[in-house]
């Protein structure tokens, strides 16, 4: 019994540091991999659901007027709620920003240094690529400095959901007040898109 529990533990291992390995994605991938963008389109894509989302949540916060409903909504345990749009039949959309337990939740905490697995996976030479609805405030003290903004440097607007998700990305647990503050790739880099 012994011997197969160690087998499948190797097995395991081996899987995790293919994926690793085949999942990373140097300066010419990249260039393979978005060579063929048509970013004209892209752009008018983006436009296209920015005016969409705009026209819902307008007609939400209309009828949140009308109904006494909040349009932000902040939790006790630092969750965050924004009002956005409306079902069909009338009621409320939220979007919601719950996932602080996302690292154990998808179990990437045992690959983690002091993991269960005994590994040292923390995003060492990783670059995480982040699509979000605004400009992550990359001078986050959870980030140490290892976050760029590619397409909005202007950092004007900071959007708190696309800087969370970041956070989860990528956190250092040590570098806030909030104990619950800890990424899934804490020695990773990332590059932001609006």
């Amino acid at each position: 019994m012994p011997q197969k529990i160690k087998k499948q533990q190797l097995f395991t291992y081996f899987i995790i540091f293919f994926c690793v390995l085949s999942f990373s994605q140097t300066k010419e991938d990249v260039a393979k991999i978005t060579k063929d963008y048509n970013f004209a389109k892209i752009q008018e894509k983006i436009s296209y659901y920015r005016q969409l989302e705009e026209k819902q949540r307008a007609k939400a916060v209309e009828m949140a007027n009308k109904n006494n409903w909040p349009i932000f909504i902040k939790g006790d345990d630092g969750s965050f709620k924004q009002l956005m749009s409306v079902t069909p039949d009338g009621y409320p959309i939220y979007y919601a920003t719950t996932n602080v337990n996302a690292a154990k939740s998808t179990r990437a905490n045992f690959l983690n240094t002091g993991g269960g697995m005994g590994l040292t996976l923390d995003g060492q030479g990783m670059i995480a690529r982040v699509w979000d609805g605004g400009t992550v405030r990359r001078t986050h003290s959870g980030f140490g400095g290892r976050v760029t903004t590619v397409d909005d440097i202007s950092g004007i607007s900071y959007s708190d959901h696309a800087t969370h998700v970041t956070g989860t990305i990528l956190a250092l647990p040590w570098s806030t007040a909030s104990a619950g503050v800890k990424g899934m790739a804490t020695l990773a880099t990332a590059r932001t898109f609006n």
